[in-house]
C-alpha cells in the first residue's frame, strides 16, 4: 500500500448519481454522496467496496471483496446495473446491498433501487455473489442497508412514503418494512449499535445535518451532535463506545469533509483523523478489532476517478494509507469480521 493520496472518477457516473441524489444531494452541496454501516467485534475479515474498475458502460458499479492488506479484488456482482452501498453480515458470510437490476426503469439511471442479499463468496466463480436473493419490490428507491448485530434485520432508508425515511425489515424478508421514524425531515444512513439497542442516523430535522441516537423500535430519538455545519455518515465503534462520523465542522473555505472520531460518554472532544489530507473524505467502516478505519476520499463527490479507499488508525496515529490504488473510482467500504471457519 502506499500513503496518502486523494479521489476520482473521470466522467459523472448516472449510476452513482442516484445515490448522490438521495443521499448526497439532500446532504446540502459540502456533504454531498455518501452513506454508512455498523462495525461488529471480531477479527479483520472482508472489506467490501463498490468499484467500476471493469466498467465498459457508464452504469456498471460493481461490487468488490479485498481485505485490510490490499488483496487482489474479488467480484461479487456482474450485472450492467448499479449494485451499490454494501454491508457485511455480522458473520462475514452474507452482504445487503442496493441495486437497480430488476426494476422497470432499468436501464435507465434515475429508476429505483431495490435491496439484495447475496453470499459473500464466488464458490463457482462466476463473478456473483451466492445465493442471491431479493428483499424489497416497491417503486421507490430503497438503499443503505445495515444488518442488526443478529443478522435477523436490515435498517435502510428509503422514500417509500414522500420523503427519506429510515425502515427496518426482516433480514430473510418475511416481514414488510417498518417505518421507525416518520418525520418531514430528510432521514437517512442508520446504523445499530453493536448490542442492537439503538440505531444512529443522519437527519435535517434541526436545518442543517445533525446526528441522531434513538431507540432500535424508533422511540426517544435524541440529537447526538449539536454543531452549524453537516455530520452525517455515523459508524460504530465495535465496542460500541467510540463513533465515527463524517463532518464540514473544519471545512474552512475549502469545504472540506473529515473523518472524526467521538467519545458517546462525551468524556473528551472529537477528534479529526483526516485533517492533514485535503481532499473529502466520507463513510468511515470500523474494523472489527476495533484498531482501524476504512474510507474514501477523493475531489468533489466521488464522481472522478481518483476516488480511492483509505485505512487510518483508529486512534489518529499515523498517516491514511492508501488501500485501493488505480484509475477507477473506488467508494463505499464496509469492514466485516472474518467468517468462522467450518469445523471438520
Amino acid at each position: 500500500m502506499r500513503t496518502v493520496s486523494l479521489i476520482r472518477k473521470q466522467l459523472p457516473k448516472p449510476a452513482r448519481v442516484v445515490v448522490a441524489g438521495m443521499l448526497a444531494a439532500s446532504l446540502l452541496v459540502v456533504v454531498a454522496a455518501a452513506p454508512t454501516r455498523a462495525a461488529f467485534p471480531g477479527n479483520n475479515g472482508p472489506i467490501a467496496f463498490v468499484s467500476d474498475r471493469d466498467s465498459t458502460t457508464a452504469l456498471n458499479d460493481e461490487i468488490y471483496l479485498t481485505d485490510e492488506h490490499g488483496a487482489p479484488a474479488v467480484r461479487l456482482t456482474n450485472h450492467p446495473a448499479t449494485d451499490t452501498t454494501p454491508a457485511v453480515s455480522p458473520n462475514g458470510k452474507q452482504i445487503a446491498f442496493a441495486s437497480r437490476r430488476d426494476t422497470p426503469e432499468f436501464p435507465n439511471p434515475e429508476g429505483e433501487l431495490e435491496l439484495y442479499v447475496m453470499g459473500a463468496s464466488d464458490e463457482d466463480g462466476d463473478g456473483n455473489g451466492d445465493h442471491l436473493r431479493r428483499l424489497t419490490d416497491n417503486a421507490a428507491t430503497d438503499t443503505t442497508p445495515a444488518w442488526s448485530p443478529g443478522g435477523r434485520k436490515l435498517a435502510f432508508q428509503s422514500n417509500r412514503d414522500g420523503n427519506n425515511e429510515i425502515y427496518v425489515i426482516d433480514a430473510d424478508g418475511t416481514s414488510p418494512p417498518i417505518n421507525l421514524t416518520n418525520h418531514p425531515g430528510n432521514d437517512q444512513l442508520p446504523v445499530f449499535s453493536p448490542d442492537g439497542s439503538r440505531l444512529a442516523f443522519a437527519t435535517s430535522r434541526d436545518g442543517n445535518f445533525e446526528i441522531y441516537l434513538m431507540a432500535a423500535d424508533g422511540s426517544a430519538p435524541t440529537n447526538l451532535t449539536r454543531n452549524p455545519a453537516n455530520d452525517a455518515w455515523p459508524e460504530f465503534s465495535p465496542d460500541g463506545r467510540r463513533l465515527a462520523f463524517g463532518s464540514t465542522r473544519e471545512a474552512g473555505v475549502a469545504g472540506d469533509i473529515d473523518i472524526w472520531v467521538m467519545n458517546l460518554d462525551g468524556a473528551a472532544p472529537p477528534i479529526n483523523l483526516t485533517d492533514a489530507m485535503v481532499t473529502n473524505e466520507r463513510w468511515p467502516a470500523w474494523s472489527p478489532d476495533g484498531t482501524k478505519i476504512a474510507f474514501w476520499s477523493g475531489i468533489e463527490n466521488g464522481l472522478r476517478s481518483d476516488a480511492e479507499i483509505y485505512l487510518i488508525n483508529a486512534d489518529g496515529s499515523g498517516t491514511p494509507t492508501n488501500l485501493t490504488s488505480n484509475q477507477a473510482s473506488d467508494v463505499y467500504p464496509d469492514w466485516g469480521p472474518a467468517p468462522a471457519k467450518k469445523s471438520r
